[in-house]
């Protein structure tokens, strides 16, 4: 099923700024030469100078150091040959890693320039065991020496094929993973792979080194582009077979982006993919994998207007999404083999409000919510102004406002554009919902949490019909922990009944109680 596939994006380098003229940092700790020495011109012998001991060479003797050891968490043997980095800091600007490989007794030292902020450790995966790491957050202070062991787990495996569009085998072709979600690598900056393998001559590949988790498996070829890839969730020392990936050749598709008044447009977003990719996950056989349709896209045009989207798979049209903050979303399609397109957004809609106290001062710090097609968010600056830019009309948006200490303000539906110039709004002192939860016997239950759940919001009459994340959910009022008493107090709610529940540690839950917010205290009993 082809070889082991090596991680890549921890390479060996050095990335640092001034601290390079305090402490010599070249290469990983220990791969390093030392750089020539002058020589001495002179009709006499040169005096002896005093040797200066290069630490990346000897790090043991270093005074300021950490030495790191890689154990399995099975049965406690060492590592050898695996890859560690030291993430470090100093100052503001300076930072990088030390890099370094565990010996045949899974040791590593690394020297420390005295007074660094040393964030993290780092270890890399390998054929038989998953990647891992431990949190330091720690400055380094000079003469300090520190130990520290990193507990690695088996590693997990996937197993797969990969084929073209007309099924045969796609031999010795290249095979990416990547330890996460399937949309956190389909941004503007997709982060490199964490894992590269490369098909066998019958198109099978085998990867190995991942930890539990989710993962994204996908490939490429020579002007190829993979239309579908998988992906999922893998336990620990798992192997998941069964991956089917596919290829189709690709073409590049370059645009423009003008704006109707202002002529090309630099730094719009331009989003491409393939019409109900955010739906499409293509189950398998197995309830924890999955296979999705081609990465979407994610570039920005530049200074002239234009635009490049690289391999666009031949044949098939791709929905595209152009957003740009002074003007309104444009949604269109890139026709199938069409390779040039050329987009006119129109200018955008200004809303702005102003949002005053109870006795008619304005207020900052506001938080606006804004959700019109997509969630967007503002605060009020001094004179207790918000603006949300480049909207599109909408009679049916939703805006919501919160202070704290006062009572949330949601409004629907609200219409873009608004009448009028600037929309004003009077935020009004809040009063809690407080009560107390006790177990069956009247005792206080501290550590539960009180859930609340609107019975009303505005524009509809059924809550699960609203367009929009709850308010109480937006900004995280929905719940609370109970003190050591039992009690609890919710603020900035609305002035509506919640239904009020409380759910104990170990899964119990409360009888629910109706009740509005300034009521007197209740009650919530555990059965």
């Amino acid at each position: 099923m082809g070889g082991y596939s090596d991680p890549v994006g921890r390479g060996k380098f050095w990335m640092f700024g001034g601290l390079a003229g305090a402490f010599l940092l070249l290469g990983a700790c220990g791969d390093s030469a030392s750089p020539p020495r002058p020589g001495v011109d002179s009709g006499r012998a040169a005096e002896t100078e005093p040797q200066e001991v290069d630490f990346l060479v000897n790090p043991l003797l270093s005074p300021t150091r950490i030495e790191v050891t890689v154990l399995r968490e099975s049965d406690s043997s060492a590592v050898a040959g695996v890859d560690v980095h030291v993430i470090w800091r100093k100052g503001d600007y300076d930072l990088g890693r030390l890099n370094g490989t565990t010996d045949g007794n899974g040791f590593f030292p690394c020297p420390i320039h005295p007074r660094s902020y040393v964030h993290s450790i780092l270890v890399d995966p390998t054929q038989d065991t998953a990647p891992a790491g431990v949190m330091v957050k720690e400055i380094w202070e000079e003469g300090r020496v520190g130990s520290f062991e990193v507990k690695v787990a088996p590693a997990s495996k996937v197993t797969g094929t990969l084929v073209d569009v007309d099924g045969n085998p796609a031999s010795f072709q290249p095979v990416q993973a990547w330890f996460k979600e399937r949309w956190e690598t389909e941004g503007e900056a997709p982060p490199l792979p964490d894992l590269i393998g490369k098909t066998n001559a019958e198109g099978g590949f085998m990867l190995s080194g991942f930890p539990r988790g989710a993962f994204t498996v996908s490939a490429e070829g020579e002007g190829q582009v993979a239309v579908q890839r998988a992906g999922g969730f893998l336990d620990k020392d798992e192997i998941l077979a069964g991956l089917e990936l596919q290829i189709a050749p690709g073409q590049l598709v370059v645009g423009e982006v003008h704006g109707s008044e202002t002529g090309p447009l630099n730094e719009a977003l331009v989003i491409a993919g393939e019409p109900g990719r955010r739906g499409d996950y293509r189950p398998t056989s197995h309830e924890r994998l999955f296979h999705y349709p081609a990465a979407q896209v994610v570039v920005r045009s530049g200074g002239d207007g234009a635009f490049e989207l690289p391999l666009v798979p031949e044949g098939r049209a791709w929905n595209l999404n152009v957003r740009h903050p002074a003007h309104q979303d444009w949604y269109g399609k890139i026709e199938a083999d069409q390779s040039f397109v050329k987009v006119e957004v129109l200018a955008g809609i200004l809303l702005e409000g102003k949002v005053l106290d109870p006795e008619g001062n304005p207020v900052k710090k506001v938080q606006a919510r804004l959700f019109s097609g997509q969630g967007r968010s503002a605060r009020t600056y001094k004179p207790g102004i918000f603006r949300f830019r480049g909207l599109s009309p909408d009679p049916a948006a939703v805006l919501m406002l919160h202070l704290p200490g006062h009572r949330l303000v949601t409004l629907f539906p609200f219409e873009i554009p608004h009448p009028g110039s600037m929309v004003e709004f009077v935020l009004q002192i809040s009063v809690p919902l407080q009560g107390r939860v006790v177990d069956a016997a009247g005792e206080p239950v501290a550590g539960a949490t009180v859930v609340v759940q609107a019975l009303s919001l505005p524009g509809v009459d059924d809550p699960s019909f609203f367009p929009a994340p709850h308010p109480e959910q937006v900004f995280s009022l929905d719940r609370v922990v109970t003190e050591e008493d039992g009690r609890f107090a919710i603020p900035d709610l609305r002035d509506v009944d919640y239904r009020v529940s409380a759910e104990g540690r170990d899964g119990g839950r409360s009888t629910p109680v109706v009740v509005r917010p300034g009521s007197d205290p209740i009650s919530l009993q555990f059965p």
